[in-house]
Order: structure tokens, then C-alpha cells, then sequence
């Protein structure tokens, strides 16, 4: 769906060649799974502290072509395949088409490759209700606006929301929000979210803003505290980040056992913006 986020596979391919110590490979995994939605499974492993010595021939052999990847839903285990696309910056992750994800379902992820074994589980929380949309255009430009949302309250409830959109003609799939995450108890009940345009590749494009006449998707992701934090953290690594595209420190804690990344669910409600 729903990313590529920040080209994430490749960056913690290059924090962990910088960053990771001891100096082995290490099994890096970017999954999601969303309510009506088949799983998608990212898997490459990180690149030892040799990294001047790495040819691209040595890059190309840390996407992991034969994986085996399998989540288990209701007791049943699904083997998830290669599935190539041209959508995303890395080209190749594990799906299966026969399995769809369902509000409150637990999903058991399972990878094993080389040597290597991670494991993880998820929950799809209740998808959230957007209640309005306003599109203002930019000051002193006719040709770029901003798009605010306001999220219905849910009585009672801490809700974590994070959003992603897709402008027709410009994203090939949907791209997370620059910095967008909702926590209910640190927003005023009728305060207007900008849903900021995101950034799939930052060194040749950095502007928030859509394009006048342009349909927008938005996606707005329920998610659990697990996923507010990791990204809450990846957000503040990328903010202090001395390069653009590379975030400051590689110590995101994920919800994987012997990967670094994450699998995360996301309860997913979508509107379209003209």
C-alpha cells in the first residue's frame, strides 16, 4: 500500500553498515498488513562496516530473493511470495494475495533466511473517521495548496493515527505524510491536521505542498502505540539527521525479535481530495 516510507529498506541498510555493531549481517524487515489488504513484506539484511569495500554486486546479493516468509492468521500459516513491481524503490517484497487483512485480527510474521530467523506479531486496530477536509492554497502561489483534515474523537479512547497520500500523476503509490502522526491526547478536539505531501525521494524534491487540480488519495492509518513510538522516533532521527535521506542513529526500536525493522498493522479509512 502504502509505502515505500522514506526509501526505509536502503537507509537501514546504510545505518547498519555505519552504525551496527558487531559486524554481521542482520535481517531487515519493513511489513505491514491493513484491513482489506493482502500483507506486504520488505526483507533485505544489513551491510557489514566494510561498506567502502561493497560493490553493487554486494548490495544487489542483501535483497533476499528466496526467502522464506509466512504469516499465520487463525492457525492457518500463509507462505507469502516474491512479487515484483516497479512502485516502489526497492522492487521486490513477499505478499499473498489470499490473505486479507481484517479489523482486529492478529497476524503472526515468520522470516528465515540464511542463517538469519525473525519473528513478529501485529493487530489491525479500528480504523478512525475523518469528519472534514478544507484545501487552501499556498500563500503567493497559484499553483500549490495544503490539505487539513479533522479526525472525529473517539470518547474515551487514546487513539494513534498516521496518515499517507498519493497525488495522481506524481506518486506511484501512496507515500507517508512528512512527519504526520496524530496522539488524541496531544490534540485539541477540533484542531485541523495538515496532511503534509509526502517526500519519496528528499535530495530532488522537498516541498509539502500538492498541485492545484490534482486528485489526492489520504490514507489515515490507526495504529498502535508500538508503531506512534517507532515512528515517532524515526521522524525525530530524520529531523537531527546530518544528510537528508539518512537518519541520525539506526537504535529504532522495532517489534521484530532478530530483525531490525518492524510489521506493523494499520486500520486503514480513505478519502479522495480533488
Amino acid at each position: 500500500m502504502i509505502h515505500r516510507l522514506y526509501i526505509l529498506s536502503l537507509l537501514l541498510i546504510l545505518t547498519g553498515c555505519i552504525k551496527h555493531e558487531p559486524s554481521q549481517d542482520q535481517l531487515v524487515v519493513e511489513g505491514w498488513i491493513e484491513n482489506g489488504e493482502a500483507p506486504v513484506v520488505f526483507v533485505t539484511s544489513s551491510v557489514t562496516d566494510t561498506f567502502s569495500e561493497q560493490t553493487l554486486q554486494d548490495f544487489i546479493s542483501h535483497i533476499a530473493l528466496n526467502a522464506k516468509v509466512t504469516v499465520t492468521y487463525q492457525g492457518t500459516a500463509y507462505t507469502l511470495q516474491p512479487h515484483f513491481t516497479n512502485k516502489y524503490f526497492l522492487g521486490m517484497y513477499y505478499t499473498n494475495p489470499n490473505l486479507k487483512g481484517e479489523t482486529g485480527g492478529t497476524y503472526q510474521l515468520d522470516i528465515r533466511w540464511h542463517d538469519m530467523h525473525a519473528t513478529g506479531t501485529t493487530t489491525i486496530p479500528e480504523p478512525g473517521m475523518m469528519d472534514s477536509i478544507v484545501v487552501d492554497r499556498k500563500a503567493g502561489s497559484d499553483t500549490l495548496c495544503s490539505i487539513k483534515v479533522h479526525v472525529v474523537p473517539t470518547p474515551g479512547k487514546h487513539t494513534y493515527y498516521k496518515f499517507f497520500s498519493k497525488e495522481t500523476g506524481i506518486d506511484s503509490t501512496y507515500i507517508a505524510s512528512s512527519g504526520n502522526l496524530y496522539d488524541s491526547e496531544l490534540v485539541r478536539q477540533d484542531e485541523m491536521i495538515v496532511i503534509n505531501r509526502g517526500i519519496s525521494n528528499p535530495l530532488v524534491d522537498q516541498t509539502p505542498y500538492y498541485h492545484t487540480g490534482n486528485t489526492v488519495r489520504i490514507k489515515m492509518a490507526s495504529i498502535g502505540y508500538d508503531s506512534y513510538e517507532y515512528w515517532s522516533k524515526y521522524n525525530e532521527a530524520q529531523l537531527f539527521s546530518p544528510v537528508v535521506i539518512l537518519p541520525y542513529s539506526n537504535k529504532l526500536k522495532g517489534n521484530l525479535e532478530g530483525a531490525i525493522g518492524y510489521w506493523f498493522g494499520y486500520g486503514i479509512t480513505e478519502v479522495t481530495v480533488k
